[in-house]
């Protein structure tokens, strides 16, 4: 470069900043030009605060078309179920508490836990009688929570297969309850239950949907009853289902709260009398869920059973899988990889400006300007 270029470049810069200068509300911002290019910069040069505004809002619509596409790939896919026949499991499910023996006073409800088959299905059975049912862990535990009756008390476990195949046969628990108070009334007779309440389309029993079972012979007196009787073991997220359960014995009319084992709230019903019931529901969630019936008759007193569902497949609900990416996902797992290095930069840059302000040469700058 000559002299006069150089010239012609220094005249252009100092007429910048004059021009510059000339204007209060520049002065105002405290805008300045470069000493070698002319270029007006502010003080505090960029805003890293809304550079990081911006890669936020960014980063959230990253994940909105992430999760959107995923809901929408679920909406799309086509399920197809085959039945292959098999052999039963090997594995029986053994009930390790309580202990067989134990003598219970006033005590109706009882956890039963014990081993089973990872993800096999778990029936409990008291005296013969369905009296709950679960999905047996990745770790092969199984725990739920099983209602005692007056006197003696055989509970018994069972593993299933998805095609309802039973595994082999263990020893039995037995309890014995006291119930200091009695119930005067005769007892009401149990229904006739099913041996397993899971459904499964093409798989013996062929039961198709919860509709088919009617109100059989149920009556009241005695201790207060529910039996979950009719839930579909799989299905997929989003997926509007069906549970059909009986509620007898006791003194009607039955106050009803099923707890669905999510975050939803609890469903109330009021039953006038005796009755087979079915309710619809469904997840938006893929995981296993415990369902726990509680009944209370008009003298107050109380019954619960247990069940329990498999969810499959992605959530179909969008604002449900963004906020379950933010709390539970990886931000490391953005679909756009660069996103990160952008934030790491900004920060970078931002944390350098200021040490540069605060301990750097910028501040010898300021300090040599206030002593000039």
């Amino acid at each position: 470069m000559n002299q006069k270029s150089k010239k012609q470049k220094t005249r252009k810069n100092k007429s910048v900043a004059t021009v510059w200068a000339k204007f209060p509300v520049v002065r105002h911002l405290r805008l300045i030009t470069h000493k070698h290019t002319g270029k007006v910069l502010h003080h505090r040069h960029t805003s890293h605060i809304s550079l990081l505004i911006i890669l936020l809002i960014v980063g959230l619509f990253l994940l909105a078309c992430d999760s959107m596409s995923r809901a929408l790939q679920v909406t799309n896919d086509v399920t197809v179920t085959a039945t292959v026949a098999g052999s039963a499991p090997t594995v029986g499910a053994t009930i390790s508490a309580p202990v067989s023996g134990v003598n219970l006073v006033d005590q109706n409800l009882v956890e039963v836990s014990g081993t089973c088959g990872s993800g096999l299905f778990v029936v409990v059975k008291n005296n013969g009688q369905l009296a709950g049912s679960t999905i047996c862990t990745s770790a092969g535990i199984f725990v739920l929570q099983v209602q005692l009756h007056s006197g003696n008390n055989t509970i018994n476990a069972l593993n299933y297969d998805s095609l309802n195949q039973p595994g082999p046969i263990t020893p039995v628990v037995v309890v014995y309850l006291t119930v200091t108070a009695p119930v005067f009334e005769p007892a009401a007779p149990a229904p006739e239950l099913p041996s397993i309440p899971s459904i499964t389309p093409g798989v013996l029993p062929d039961v198709t949907g919860c509709d088919v079972y009617k109100l059989a012979d149920l009556s009241v007196g005695g201790e207060v009853r529910v039996a979950v009787v009719c839930i579909p073991r799989t299905f997929a997220a989003g997926q509007s289902q069906t549970i059909g359960f009986f509620v007898w014995g006791g003194a009607p009319p039955y106050a009803v709260s099923i707890d669905w084992g999510d975050d939803s709230a609890d469903t109330l019903l009021s039953l006038p009398n005796q009755i087979y019931k079915t309710e619809a529901f469904s997840y938006d969630r893929a995981g296993v869920y415990n369902i726990v019936l509680r009944v209370r008759d008009a003298d107050g007193r109380e019954a619960v059973v247990q069940a329990a569902v498999q969810v499959t497949g992605q959530s179909q609900n969008l604002i449900g899988n963004i906020t379950d990416d933010i709390l539970h996902k990886s931000w490391f797992e953005t679909p756009v990889p660069f996103y990160l290095l952008a934030v790491a930069i900004t920060l970078g840059f931002w944390g350098g400006d200021i040490f540069d302000r605060k301990f750097g040469a910028g501040k010898n700058r300021r300090r040599g300007a206030n002593a000039a």
